[in-house]
């Protein structure tokens, strides 16, 4: 993953039935799911990732993340954008 620009791998746990809400600012964010499962929206879009699935969410936008029944592990990781106009 550092080949593609992706920085600063690390481990996220979510107890049972938890929610995350985030703005994820200039930055993609890549992962994995190890345990659990996790439901992603983001632009009104629903996707539920199992154990070992691998999840993105791009730069620049609103996103929850929530845990299922039996809570989440996963491994995450950034990519920064440097999007640059004149």
């Amino acid at each position: 993953m550092d080949q593609q620009g992706f920085i600063s791998p690390m481990l996220g746990a979510l107890k049972p039935r938890k929610t995350i809400r985030s703005f994820s600012l200039d930055q993609d964010i890549f992962g994995i799911v190890l345990q659990g499962n996790l439901e992603v929206i983001m632009d009104n879009d629903v996707q539920i990732y199992a154990k070992h699935d691998m999840f993105s969410i791009r730069g620049s936008h609103l996103f929850e993340i929530h845990s299922g029944d039996a809570g989440a592990e996963y491994l995450f990781t950034f990519k920064t954008n440097h999007l640059h106009t004149s």
